[in-house]
């Protein structure tokens, strides 16, 4: 019961909040702009009054976010200023909404609807401007929402899509190639590492019912942040102190007499680490974009959570 409650105000809080940003974007537009060009605000789905569990609201949220927007696109005004009708500061925020839904459920059924929503944008007249927000809030390295298994489905559409050109195309296909690694559910791909008393071990021989797999660097401010959010959580702690979960910080860069410089950073209950052959960067065994990278692992090394935002992994690591 107390996840349903959560998952319902989450989404109604969401809505309303989107809401009205968008009525006090709307009201600023230029007097020129024809008003029945204009939206007053986005058209969040109506769900059916049977659709009574917290859960299934959210569910039919996702699986019928765009259906009214997509249906009268066509009858409003896309420029640089909107899309679609909303100007495009709501637009981004209608879109952040989305991205927090879907994250919010399954992967594999949030990663469905994303890709039976790819044909029906295709078809729009939206389809550059929506397709470069939903990168920024899915793909982008520094989105809070960021979700390389919801991004797939898309962009393999895109590499694809013929309306593109072959260079299009091929960006897209690589981007796809990256997020096709370690995606989640899967085992995460093995790598030996030296750690820091020079003694070589591999991901896979690491003996945890958790492990939570860092690519840091030296000197980085959110790495910091993390093993203050570790050590200052008594459960978290209890976790790495018991072994029950390890933290296994990797330096994958080659500036090793920097990493050995920071190395008194991290606590000693963690395993630190380089990667001594280079090929996490070279062989782009892991799509790590930027640092840090989280990724949770259970007894067997399947991939819990992929390259994970901070919030989203305290989150899951709270429910262990």
């Amino acid at each position: 019961m107390r996840k349903t409650l959560f998952i319902a105000t989450i989404v109604l809080i969401a809505v309303s909040c989107g809401r009205k940003g968008q009525q006090a974007q709307a009201t600023a537009e230029p007097a020129s702009t024809p008003a029945a060009a204009l939206r007053a605000q986005f058209p969040m789905p109506e769900i059916p009054i049977l659709v009574e569990d917290g859960e299934a609201r959210l569910d039919y949220t996702a699986a019928h976010y765009w259906d009214a927007f997509l249906a009268d696109e066509a009858s409003f005004t896309t420029d640089s200023l909107h899309v679609g009708g909303l100007v495009n500061d709501a637009f981004e925020k209608a879109m952040g909404t989305f991205a927090t839904v879907l994250n919010m459920l399954p992967v594999e059924k949030a990663a469905g609807y994303v890709s039976a929503l790819f044909p029906k944008v295709r078809q729009s007249g939206i389809f550059t401007p929506f397709t470069k927000c939903l990168s920024r809030y899915l793909y982008d390295p520094n989105s809070p929402t960021r979700n390389e298994d919801l991004w797939l489905p898309y962009v393999s559409a895109l590499a694809e899509c013929e309306e593109l050109s072959p260079e299009e195309r091929h960006s897209y296909a690589f981007e796809a190639e990256m997020c096709s690694l370690n995606r989640t559910g899967t085992i995460a791909a093995d790598f030996s590492f030296t750690d820091t008393k020079g003694h070589q071990r591999t991901l896979h021989g690491i003996k945890a019912e958790y492990t939570l797999l860092i690519f840091g660097n030296p000197g980085c401010h959110a790495c910091q942040e993390i093993v203050m959010n570790m050590e200052s959580d008594e459960r978290l702690s209890s976790m790495v102190s018991s072994g029950r979960l390890v933290v296994v910080d990797i330096y994958i860069d080659n500036e090793i007499d920097e990493w050995k410089a920071h190395t008194s950073d991290y606590p000693s209950s963690w395993l630190n680490g380089f990667d001594h052959n280079y090929i996490i960067r070279r062989d782009r065994i892991y799509n790590v974009r930027a640092i840090p990278s989280l990724y949770l692992l259970d007894r067997d090394k399947r991939i819990l959570l992929k390259d994970a935002p901070e919030d989203r992994l305290f989150d899951k690591l709270t429910t262990l």
